[in-house]
């Protein structure tokens, strides 16, 4: 979707120190105990002009990409650095990402921001992590460098230029009231394990109960084992074998009143040609205020028992 310019982009003023920070934890679950992590930001930033959620996406691939550069090394060290400073007279932000991996020979890093292009085993990887985060970088007017020596580790510098307005905030602070905390069970089912952790932390840090699922499969069958307990469903409409469309289609005579909220990066149009007009519709790369008032709508909706809302974005 980024190479074929179709990605949705909700650009902000931000401040790429609170976008790090806010998925911290995440970084250091990806990475796990064996690995250390290591933030240091740099104060008073000045903002950048961003997608955050396109942003997250290239500090989480480039933190992957560390884990995977430490596998078999019983344990390294990752380091995340934010620094300012002035390229002729553009000023620019800086974010430094450095492992303590195997690093890459030079054949390998000329190649790496080429599509489909990994060194991974093919269950382990795509090859598009960092033709994405290139991608990324690139359409927001940055530069991405890469210095690696086999056996020495490998440091990647992202520059961002900087904008000149006023930070704006990546999320709703009014987000842990009322209004968005629940305590319904969710089923959850997206095809990139990435973007499912993501929205379960999103979802169980607010009270919810989730069935995570990566596949249209395994959600039919946690379904048919206990339907009785699910109040939504949350699910990702294009996936391999069966999509999220046929899900619910399948589901319907399980659980005839349950309400749904689409994930796609697709635009709406497209979710409406499908002939599926029920449900609540997110855009991806979504933020945590927009899920979440996505939930709370669809929930809504059917506790009030009149029709269902057609597909509407949020």
């Amino acid at each position: 979707l980024l190479f074929s310019r179709h990605q949705i982009q909700e650009l902000r003023h931000i401040d790429v120190n609170q976008v790090i920070t806010g998925i911290e934890s995440l970084l250091r679950r990806l990475l796990g105990e064996a690995n250390e992590l290591e933030i240091r930001c740099a104060p008073d930033l000045p903002p950048v002009l961003a997608d955050p959620s396109q942003i997250e996406q290239v500090i989480v691939n480039l933190v992957v990409n560390s884990r995977d550069a430490l596998l078999g090394t019983g344990g390294g060290r990752v380091a995340i650095r934010t620094s300012a400073s002035t390229l002729g007279t553009r000023a620019v932000v800086r974010i430094e990402v450095e492992d303590s991996g195997s690093g890459m020979s030079e054949e390998t890093r000329t190649k790496i921001f080429e599509p489909f292009f990994t060194t991974k085993a093919p269950e382990r990887g795509s090859g598009l992590g960092l033709s994405t985060v290139y991608g990324i970088v690139s359409q927001g007017g940055g530069r991405i460098d890469v210095r690696s020596k086999l056996g020495h580790g490998t440091t990647v510098l992202v520059e961002l230029p900087a904008s000149e307005g006023e930070v704006e905030l990546t999320d709703d602070p009014k987000l842990e009231t009322a209004a968005t905390l629940g305590s319904e069970t969710v089923l959850l089912v997206e095809d990139d394990a990435q973007v499912l952790e993501v929205a379960r932390q999103i979802l169980e840090r607010h009270g919810y109960r989730v069935i995570a699922c990566s596949s249209s499969l395994e959600a039919l069958e946690q379904c048919q084992a206990g339907f009785e307990q699910i109040d939504l469903l949350v699910a990702d409409v294009v996936m391999p074998q069966m999509n999220g469309i046929e899900l619910a289609r399948r589901i319907r005579p399980l659980l005839p009143k349950l309400p749904s909220v689409w994930m796609s990066g697709y635009a709406q149009d497209d979710l409406q040609e499908s002939r599926e007009p029920e449900g609540v519709f997110v855009r991806k790369p979504f933020t945590s205020e927009t899920l979440l008032r996505a939930v709370r709508r669809a929930l809504a909706s059917n506790e009030e028992g009149g029709d269902k809302p057609e597909v509407a974005p949020v």
